[in-house]
């Protein structure tokens, strides 16, 4: 490619840093002006149409052009500029040149960039976008388009107006021929067509989005989403978003057309074509390394694009789980606050290197469609069958939120699996699907009489139930979803993975569950109260619809052809699924798990009761990848618990008639047990990530999440001699226990998170990444020894001479940490083992071993001294009696030395690094920034306004410290690093009340 023309221009007065936050200035910035410079233009076809100026060229020392056959046209809808340097002339045949302005083309503020920043992302004239970053422009439709759009909406929604919001839509009222769904894709066509440094044509599609803001209440706590019409962006409602992934020079040209929609004049509605548009995508930021795929060395674990490794620490980041009366009013509606503990959970989690999150699309947070058939806006949820009170939603304002939750996760090198239909018509929660579009128009109309199941699921599918119905019918409903989701979030390479469904198998007529029992827990209306029949044919057509929906998002995009059926060019978004075990499983039970085109495996095992569950855990984790091979190959595919928490369920009431679970892993420190245990012992079940915990609000100690005083969670307990018992479900508050001591024990309530930073300790220790941990081929075992009571989960490679792994005493486990009642507690169950050694088999004999251990609890060097296994039988010893496993110490389980890490090699293997610090409760809300980062001779430092003096230390990757300072109340401070080794370090910043901690590169 010759054509060196761009659409950059100077930025001016915009070129701005707010030194107070370093965030994207929001604001109205139109695309910079258009240069045609250092052309020479001899032959082919050279159209540049933009509302923006045109100069050719802008510069005379880099000349302007076009000779011979080369047809050229200049078209701006303000100015077109021929300056010093320009040439056409010599032109023979077909060649031409014309250049005008045509004021149909719009303003130049028609058309803006919204990200990168433009501030500093605009360089001599030039638009630069790092590689795999977010480059988003945003265009104002023509007003005949918006007229239609207006006109759609004010067809669509007839009653909106009425006491109680009735936002079910009409499409009867609609005209078909004037009205116009911006989200109907083969009826407002947005496309970007790119042009790839290497001449790669691309195709990406736009979408209609509107912006949101937090309103109606000056308190998050009851805030909630409504339009935001004064943001400077809301005019531009058209969005293009894009992440370039090849360095150099890329061009791209916008078109917005509506080929079935015309004027009230009968007039149709114009194309509208901008081209001549180009950036320069620059090379990728330290911290981004592309998106995720699996690593074909191994097939068990997952790398980024540039090679690096990931191994995912995270937990389930699936609903809103807080509200002042704990499930009381207010449980459906997403407030502020809601989206602040999301976010703010998503900071401690990166803190302590947190990299991964399971988050749900549900229908009052994040979900693109509900109750209106193929139209992403406001919706009314009716109450199916008195369980909740009605719902008013948008999802607009719900989608605008996923935006800020992506955006966030990328601040914080979080990596998130996106279930997009969590709650299809399951076998309970009918308050959460009762109103899905796809029930609502396929399911319900079509109802069958007993002895059939009400509901053909076959149909929530394919029209008919038939997988060759892929142009018409439900289907392409479903494609005009994804369509969007990938068109909004497709960009962003912190979007890893795509769960279409969470448990399929709950699915009506997945399996045999008769609803028809008297008593039986199913939160559905009574027409669903029926003896549901397993429908052998259901797993094949879901497996036929997986096929179909990878390939339609991850397919090549038809270029001569973009419109609603043409793939979509996702190719790197993996896919994810799986299924529960069954004993009764049909032929093809198992069948959308062993799709060729799945790329991961899910299992979804909660625990429940005995010191065997983890190994019960790991025996079903490797039935699951045995059975969810690749149908053709038999290769196994990584694989992920992306459910796996203990139900710690004590009954409060005596009457057996009585169904009242109190669940005490939700309280006190029993769950500290249980979650430790579970990221430990899961990272060494050969998964690709640690297990997923549903108590991410304990985890995290989400305000008014947790159980309150009785009847609404704990109970009043009287025979506490201390005094009535109570949980108030707040961080920081005591619990005074009668555990049988002369004295009560004061429990305080923690947060949890920070069981991750020793994992991630041990994870990153430079000292055996060499050993092809996550390149290599390494199969999960274990041991478990039920009379001395120790177990013990290891990967060991294929040629048996390395094994990492974790070491446990069986005896600390949740049902020996938890206080139900004075009468009714184990808490201080935990004992020593009565062995302190354990064999690890299957080690290459004649060799002799190094053994490493490492701790897994914040700020302890307790643990067992190294040594050298000469036994050369095959079989290594792990011997802990220089630092035994303990039981109880100091009656609190975060300081017990139950368990530890351990690396099994020819060589020791050191340990790199230690905690630095436990990360201190989150009281008050406030963070600060590091620049330039990487660092070379100079680091700034952004602090909080809040004349709070703030002490700043730097250390290490051994925690050594490099230097402190206090900074006196200042807002900025600039501290020279010349003379400090290349590497990574950790900025620490603390005040009475939090710390803060970022990581910092010096080239």
């Amino acid at each position: 490619m010759n054509e060196k023309y761009h659409c950059f221009g100077i930025v001016g007065a915009l070129g701005l840093v707010l030194i107070a936050s370093l965030q994207p200035v929001h604001a109205q910035v139109p695309f910079p002006a258009c240069y045609i410079q250092d052309v020479n233009w001899t032959t082919g076809t050279h159209h540049i149409t933009v509302p923006q100026n045109i100069y050719a060229p802008g510069d005379p020392t880099r000349p302007t052009t076009i000779t011979g056959t080369a047809d050229a046209e200049l078209v701006s809808g303000s100015q077109v500029r021929l300056t010093e340097g320009f040439h056409a002339g010599d032109l023979t045949g077909t060649g031409r040149f014309r250049a005008h302005i045509d004021v149909g083309l719009g303003d130049p503020n028609d058309v803006v960039i919204i990200a990168p920043d433009p501030t500093n992302h605009v360089i001599n004239d030039v638009l630069h976008v790092n590689k795999w970053e977010k480059l988003e422009i945003g265009l104002e439709l023509p007003q005949d388009y918006q007229d239609a759009v207006d006109r759609f909406f004010e067809s669509y929604y007839p009653n909106q107006l009425d006491p109680i919001p009735n936002y079910t839509a009409d499409p009867s009222n609609v005209n078909v021929l004037h009205d116009l769904n911006p989200y109907a894709d083969d009826s407002l066509q947005l496309v970007l067509k790119l042009i790839s440094p290497t001449g790669e044509q691309r195709i990406k599609w736009g979408f209609f989005m509107r912006e949101a803001e937090w309103g109606n209440s000056p308190d998050p706590a009851t805030a909630i989403l409504v339009e935001d019409l004064d943001d400077p962006l809301s005019p531009y409602k058209i969005r293009f978003r894009f992440s370039p992934d090849v360095e150099g020079v890329w061009q791209f040209a916008v078109a917005i057309s509506a080929p079935h929609t015309s004027t009230l004049g009968n007039e149709p509605l114009n194309e509208v074509i901008y081209s001549g548009y180009s950036f320069v995508c620059e090379p990728p930021l330290e911290d981004n390394h592309g998106s995720l795929q699996v690593n074909q060395s191994n097939k068990r674990t997952l790398i980024f694009e540039d090679g690096t490794s990931f191994f995912g620490l995270g937990v389930n980041m699936a609903d809103k789980r807080q509200n002042d009366n704990w499930y009381g009013p207010g449980w459906w509606t997403f407030y502020q606050r809601d989206m602040e503990t999301m976010k703010k959970s998503m900071d401690e989690l990166s803190s302590v290197g947190g990299n991964f999150m399971r988050m749900f699309l549900l229908r009052h947070i994040f979900a693109p469609e509900w109750q209106n058939l193929g139209v992403y806006d406001q919706y009314f949820a009716p109450d199916p069958c008195g369980t909740i009170t009605d719902h008013v939603g948008n999802c607009q304002y719900q989608c605008w939120a996923f935006d800020q939750m992506l955006d966030h996760a990328r601040t914080n090198d979080i990596y998130v699996q996106m279930c997009v239909d969590p709650y299809p018509p399951i076998i309970a929660y009918q308050n959460l699907w009762a109103s899905h579009a796809y029930a609502i128009h396929y399911l319900e109309p079509n109802r069958q009489a007993a002895p059939d199941n009400p509901f053909d699921m076959k149909t929530f599918f394919y029209a008919d139930g038939d997988p060759a119905n892929t142009s018409s019918g439900v289907f392409y409903f479903w494609k005009r979803k994804y369509k969007y989701m990938m068109a909004r979030w497709g960009y962003s390479v912190n979007l890893a993975a795509i769960e279409p469904f969470n448990e399929m198998d709950q699915m009506f007529g997945y399996r045999n569950v008769d609803l028809s029992i008297p008593g039986i827990d199913a939160s559905v209306c009574p027409e669903n109260k029926v003896d549901w029949r397993q429908d052998d044919s259901l797993p094949v057509v879901i497996d036929s619809w997986l096929s179909d929906i990878i390939a339609f998002v991850k397919g090549d995009v038809d270029i001569d052809g973009p419109v609603a059926n043409s793939p979509l060019g996702e190719d790197r978004k993996l896919f994810l699924t799986g299924v529960g075990l069954n004993a009764e499983a049909g032929p093809d039970y198992y069948k959308p798990c062993r799709n060729t085109l799945v790329d991961l495996v899910d299992v979804h095992e909660g625990l429940y009761w005995g010191d065997y569950q983890l190994r019960y855990s790991f025996d079903k984790a490797a039935l699951y990848r045995d059975t969810y091979t690749n149908s053709i190959t038999g290769e196994k595919r990584p694989f992920h618990q992306g459910e796996s928490n203990y139900y710690a369920l004590f009954d409060q009431d005596p009457d057996p008639n009585v169904d009242d679970f109190y669940e005490t892993s939700k309280v006190f420190n029993n769950y500290d047990v249980s979650f430790h245990n579970e990221i430990w012992a899961s990272t060494f079940f050969g998964n690709w990530a640690t297990a997923s915990t549903w108590h991410w609000e304990r985890v995290f100690w989400w305000p008014n999440s947790l159980p309150q005083a009785y009847p609404n969670g704990i109970p009043l307990d009287p025979n506490n001699s201390f005094g009535n018992f109570y949980h108030t479900g707040g961080l920081g508050d005591i619990n005074g226990l009668d555990v049988g001591l002369s004295a009560e024990m004061n429990i305080e309530n923690k947060t949890l998170y920070h069981h991750f930073q020793p994992l991630h300790n041990l994870l990153t220790n430079v000292n055996w990444a060499g050993l092809d941990f996550f390149q290599g081929s390494y199969t999960p075992n274990y041991v478990y020894d039920d009379v001395g009571k120790l177990e013990s989960y290891y990967l060991l490679s294929d040629d048996g001479l390395m094994a990492v792994g974790w070491v446990h005493n069986l005896n600390a486990y949740w049902e020996n940490s938890f206080y139900y009642s004075a009468d009714h507690h184990n808490f201080l169950g935990c004992t020593s083992p009565t062995t302190q050694q354990l064999l690890i088999p299957g080690f290459q004999p004649g060799t002799d071993f190094n053994v490493s251990f490492f701790p897994t609890r914040l700020n302890t060097n307790v643990y067992p001294t190294g040594y050298v296994d000469q036994s050369g039988t095959g079989s290594v010893l792990l011997d802990l009696s220089t630092a035994p496993l303990n039981g109880i110490d100091v009656d609190h389980l975060d300081t017990l030395h139950s368990d530890y890490a351990f690396i099994i090699a020819l060589n020791p293997v050191p340990k790199n690094r230690n905690s630095i610090t436990e990360p201190e409760t989150d009281l008050h809300d406030w963070n600060f920034s590091v620049f330039p980062n990487p660092a070379s001779t100079t680091l700034n430092l952004i602090l909080p306004s809040d004349d709070e003096p703030k002490d700043i230390a730097m250390y290490d990757l051994s925690g050594k410290r490099i230097f402190s300072v206090n900074s006196n109340g200042a807002s900025l401070l600039t501290i020279p690093t010349e003379g400090i080794a290349k590497g990574a370090y950790c900025i620490r910043v603390s005040d009475p009340s939090a710390t803060r901690m970022k990581t910092l590169v010096i080239h």
